[in-house]
């Protein structure tokens, strides 16, 4: 388990991971962090710098980015850098702000129910989104939670946990999580494809539609529509299928 931005601590201890790194851009906060959870590793680095070599040589089956993003110069820098610590089967995770949180938020601040932050980049759903396909990486799941931060007996389990599902009311939660994995490329050796071609009045055009197919993996079907043609387009096909074409046989 590797979280970027660890802070303290806190949050990977939480996780109790049978491996756990954090790094954090802050020597003082690194060094606090070790001394909380000594059964941890943690690193002063920026994300820039992650690389598995530095880090142990061994990718991650789960990164965590939480509340991080805002503060990233480069987020899909980051996002690409993350691709060297992976494997098949890692998942990223990531927690950021709902952007229409934001005027609550400072106000919060300006009246001490909220730790003043530094100032951050607000990303929508869709921008992070549309950052980690770019990077190769593909959405398993998403949503938002967390209705009402502030802890209220009862009325905060209500909130939380019934009502932030609800359609509609699911846009307003404090919190955006995305659950994302690496895109699994798959060998076009191994892959097959149909390729459909509709075919009205082309008899000059079939053995050419067939000459101009790129590659597109170990075996290709093609697969021509003729219907209501006035010329020899069917003929063609006919004679093009007994013949034998030499790129498909």
């Amino acid at each position: 388990m590797l979280e970027v931005g660890c802070g303290l601590g806190d949050l990977l201890a939480a996780t109790n991971p049978g491996v756990g790194v954090g790094i954090d851009f802050s020597a003082k906060v690194v060094a606090i962090a070790q001394a909380r959870h000594p059964e941890l590793t943690f690193y002063h680095l920026t994300a820039e710098a992650l690389s598995l070599d530095v880090l142990g040589g061994e990718p991650f089956d789960y990164i965590i980015l939480s509340d991080v993003l805002g503060h990233l110069t480069d987020v899909q820098l980051i996002l690409q850098v993350l691709q060297g610590l992976v494997h098949d089967r890692t998942r990223i995770i990531l927690t950021f702000h709902n952007f229409l949180w934001q005027p609550i938020l400072h106000l919060g601040e300006k009246l001490g129910q909220r730790r003043p932050q530094p100032p951050q980049s607000w990303l929508s759903m869709h921008d992070v989104l549309n950052l980690l396909a770019i990077t190769g990486f593909e959405t398993v799941k998403q949503g938002r939670r967390l209705l009402l931060p502030k802890g209220i007996p009862g009325l905060s389990w209500l909130c939380n946990r019934l009502l932030t599902p609800l359609p509609g009311i699911n846009h307003l939660g404090l919190v955006n999580y995305i659950v994302a994995r690496p895109v699994r490329i798959r060998s076009t050796e191994a892959v097959t494809c149909s390729v459909v071609i509709p075919a009205r009045n082309e008899a000059g055009n079939i053995v050419n539609a067939i000459d101009r197919l790129p590659d597109l993996g170990a075996q290709t079907e093609v697969i021509f529509v003729e219907g209501h043609s006035q010329d020899e387009t069917w003929a063609v096909i006919q004679s093009v299928v007994q013949a034998g074409h030499p790129r498909f046989g």
